[in-house]
Formats: structure tokens, sequence, C-alpha cells
């Protein structure tokens, strides 16, 4: 019988947000020089259905989530370390030179009850002259062994999302991949088209309902909405049409509502409303658990778990 290959958790990215594009591995990138949030009419984004984003002293994203499933970010040594992550290990985090995550990597070595998996993973983040996120390229292997039975496999993953901007908007995110499990080859496309009506995103927020279609987890898409990931469109979303190459599709509906200085309130889906608050309020409040996302993980299969 052969084992499914468990991908590291870690990179359950999600979520998921310089006319040249930037390059990820561009020697201006560094472990600790980034992670500064949007401040907005004199406010910070500081929590999502009450799963909170806490900041350092120096106005760094410093820990988000909630208080059973959160990240930090160690800024001086370069690690995302995530709490339910514990068997594979920390990330390492690289941040661009406007202060945007520009890569995450991962090795681990895990045993568990007489299995073993190692592997590998790193994801890296491209951006437009504008702070526009505009490419992610994903890559990962892993080797699995029962010592038990004496069964053995490897898996390998590439992954890339394209996204394209017209006019300061979010227009088109197209998703491909390739899969390679013991010589079983898959490839996949998915592709999100974006509608919009003339609602103004002032501050050029980035949306739950935009980057959870890049990042895979809640948690990254969490730090993609205080600005980790690069800026929002300049109008806010009302439809987004999913599509892939097996002939599935679906529509979801958007509807945002907005606060008196601009920044969003409110963002409602075909079954989620999504609650922005801000540092008005208080950030040490016990945190709700925050809604997850129905996609696998970033070094975890994207195709078998999409729906």
């Amino acid at each position: 019988m052969k084992k499914t290959l468990r991908m590291a958790g870690a990179f359950a990215l999600c979520a998921v947000m310089v006319p040249a594009v930037t390059s990820c591995g561009d020697d201006n990138d560094e472990p600790g020089n980034g992670g500064s949030a949007v401040v907005m009419d004199g406010t910070r984004l500081t929590s999502i259905n009450n799963a909170l984003i806490q900041y350092d002293s120096e106005g760094r994203v410093a820990r988000f989530g909630s208080r059973s499933d959160y990240g930090e970010i160690d800024y001086r040594n370069g690690i995302l370390h995530l709490s339910d992550d514990d068997e594979y290990g920390d990330m390492n985090v690289r941040f661009n030179g406007a202060g945007y995550i520009s890569q995450l990597s991962q090795d681990w070595d895990y045993e568990d009850d007489g299995e073993r998996w190692q592997g590998s993973g790193k994801a890296t983040f491209s951006y437009d002259g504008d702070g526009h996120l505009v490419k992610v390229n994903i890559s990962s292997s892993e080797s699995y062994r029962d010592y038990e039975d004496g069964e053995s496999g490897k898996y390998t993953e590439e992954y890339t999302v394209d996204l394209s901007w017209r006019n300061g908007n979010l227009m088109t995110i197209t998703q491909r991949g390739e899969e390679n499990e013991d010589g079983d080859r898959e490839r996949w496309e998915e592709v999100y088209d974006l509608t919009y009506n003339l609602q103004e995103n002032r501050y050029l927020q980035p949306t739950i309902s935009q980057f959870e279609s890049i990042l895979d987890e809640s948690e990254y898409t969490i730090l993609a909405c205080a600005g980790l990931f690069g800026i929002g469109s300049e109008l806010l979303p009302s439809k987004i049409v999913e599509s892939d190459d097996d002939g599935y599709t679906h529509t979801t509906n958007l509807t945002f509502n907005l606060n008196a200085n601009g920044t969003i309130a409110s963002e409602r889906d075909n079954y989620n409303t999504y609650i922005y608050g801000y540092s008005d309020a208080p950030d040490t409040r016990a945190a709700a658990e925050f809604p997850k996302s129905k996609k696998a993980g970033l070094f975890r299969t994207h195709r078998n778990a999409r729906r």
C-alpha cells in the first residue's frame, strides 16, 4: 500500500501579499529588515474576527493568530515560528528592501511511531515597483520511510502563482503546479478572475478574499492583510470566479463595509463575514479561532486537498 507523503505544515501558507520586478533573491534581502505594518489614518490593523495582530516596539508585526493557533516573527534571527508546526521546526524568513516578505524556507526531519519524513521547501515572492505581489514560486521535496514494513517513497512539487494587475487592481491569479509521487506525475492549473465595482480601497488594504486565493492558510492571509505581502488593489473586488483544468468553476460574491475614515470594517463572501479591527481596540483580549482555509499548505500537496 502506497503511503501518502506528508508535507511540512509550516508551509501551510494560505494565505496569502519596484516597474522592474524586485527579485526575491535580491542581495538587498535581509532576515529582519521588514515587518512594519501599514498605518492608515493613524490606525493599524489589530484583528480579523478576533484573531489578533500584535506589534513590537518598532511597529513590526510580532505575533498573529489566536491564543492556541498563532505565529511569531523573530526579526533578529530571521525566524518564523508557527505554534501548530513544532514537529517540523521553524521557518527562515527574509524581507526585501520595501519590508515585504521575499522568502520562506524550511528543512525538516520528523519521526513518529516507526515512520520518518525528511524534506525541504522554499517559497519566494516577487513584487513590482508599486509594491504589488506579482509572482510566487514554491518548491518542495520529501522522502518517507516506514521502518516496520520497509516501505518508502519520495514526493516533489513545483508550484507557481502569477498575479496580473491592471490600473492598480489585481485582475487574474493563475496557479500552476506539478507533483511527482514515486514517479506518478500530475500537473494542474487553477485561475481566479476578479471583478470590481467602483468602491474605493482608500488605503490599498490587502483583503482576505484576494489573498486566500494566493496564500493557503489563515495565518499567512492575516500577514498579508497587515501588509507583509505588498499592497492591495485600488478598488475593492465584488466577485472572484475560480476555474480549473478539470472544468470546475466556482463564483464567490463579495461585499465590503467601510469605516468613516475609509478603512475596511467588514468583508463578506458566500459563507463568512470577516470583521477588521484597528489600533483603537485593545489587542490583549481573548482571541477566537480564525476560520480555516479550505486549501492545503504551501509545502503540502495542493491538488489533492484543493476542495
